[in-house]
């Protein structure tokens, strides 16, 4: 039995670009299921991936073209981006940005190796951004990365992180979350560890920095599964994410 795997991918692609997240991961699992060594694409489609997820007072929604004002905004602000990326280039005109932000979600993690959301509060206000980069399925470890914008409430960055450490540990079924933070940044540094990353090492000289033309020191740290859901974490979870995680 044979099958046109690029044929099939383009009709979920095309299932996916009509908001049909249910039906493309109906079509391959359809097709594919009968084939184990397609068993990593057909995970890639599950629905999971593109479903606002919420908990307690905090929503993560999948970034997507309708948030480019949001992002233009985080991007113009010199303050936000030394904390968030320092190495972020200028955004594209607003009509290429669209398309790139359309890209990003309609893409496989296979493709872009990356998960990007908007962080939001109660009444659906965005507040900030929450990214999984450098994802790697061989080794089920990825990057996450979080920037708040100047006015978001107090605690928002912990839910969503919480929320994260549910969604990567527990739904992903994956095994290590790393987080680079630059030596200056004293109160990233401090949340991190609160939420149970560990200093795994100085990575000396790592990054240059375009604004002082100097390359910067950076910590990386590391969370495996136990960590993130040690007694301290899951008061915290009980406390902040007052309600089980919904997936929609």
């Amino acid at each position: 039995m044979t099958i046109n795997i690029e044929q099939t991918t383009e009709l979920a692609r095309q299932a996916r670009s009509k908001g049909n997240f249910e039906y493309s991961f109906h079509i391959m699992k359809g097709e594919l299921s009968k084939f184990p060594e397609h068993d990593a694409l057909v995970w890639q489609h599950q629905p999971l991936f593109w479903s606002n997820i919420h908990a307690g007072k905090c929503t993560l929604t999948r970034r997507d073209s309708s948030d480019a004002d949001f992002i233009e905004s985080l991007w113009s602000d010199a303050n936000f981006m030394r904390r968030f990326h320092r190495q972020a280039v200028d955004l594209p005109p607003r009509g290429q940005l669209e398309r790139i932000l359309k890209g990003e979600f309609l893409s496989l993690i296979g493709e872009s190796k990356a998960l990007h959301w908007i962080i939001r509060d109660k009444v659906g206000s965005a507040q900030g951004l929450l990214s999984l980069t450098d994802i790697s399925m061989q080794h089920r470890r990825a990057e996450v990365l979080l920037g708040l914008s100047p006015k978001a409430p107090l605690g928002i960055g912990a839910a969503a992180m919480l929320i994260v450490f549910q969604f990567f540990f527990r739904a992903m079924k994956f095994y290590k979350l790393v987080s680079m933070i630059y030596t200056d940044n004293d109160i990233a540094l401090k949340s991190t560890v609160h939420l149970g990353f560990r200093i795994e090492g100085l990575l000396r000289g790592h990054m240059l920095d375009p604004a002082s033309g100097h390359y910067v020191d950076m910590y990386q740290l590391g969370l495996l599964e136990h960590e993130a859901f040690s007694v301290a974490n899951q008061r915290l979870m009980s406390r902040m994410l007052s309600q089980r995680l919904v997936k929609n």
